[in-house]
């Protein structure tokens, strides 16, 4: 069963597409590490699916699942943590 599940998630600032159609899976008792290169969206995928982009206007798209529930309007916030780079900053 998955705990969380993101489709087809889209990020844009006005016209310009930042993150295209990335989905991910977790499932019960798995842990998931996003990596990749500096710039290649890993922060704004998971801002976006929390809903808290650092500008606007951001549009996000697709749909956020979590424990079989529709997530909306950063209703995920409450469920997940977001731990940067720089731990020090986040906390």
């Amino acid at each position: 069963m998955s705990v969380l599940r993101i489709q087809n998630l889209s990020v844009r600032s006005g016209d310009v597409p930042l993150v295209n159609d990335v989905s991910v899976t977790v499932r019960t008792g798995e842990v998931v590490a996003l990596v990749g290169p500096s710039g290649s969206g890993k922060t704004l995928t998971l801002r976006g699916a929390l809903d808290v982009l650092p500008f606007r206007p951001g549009r996000v798209g697709g749909e956020v699942v979590i424990d079989a529930k529709p997530q909306v309007g950063g209703a995920l916030r409450a469920s997940v943590g977001l731990l940067l780079q720089d731990a020090r900053a986040s906390l």
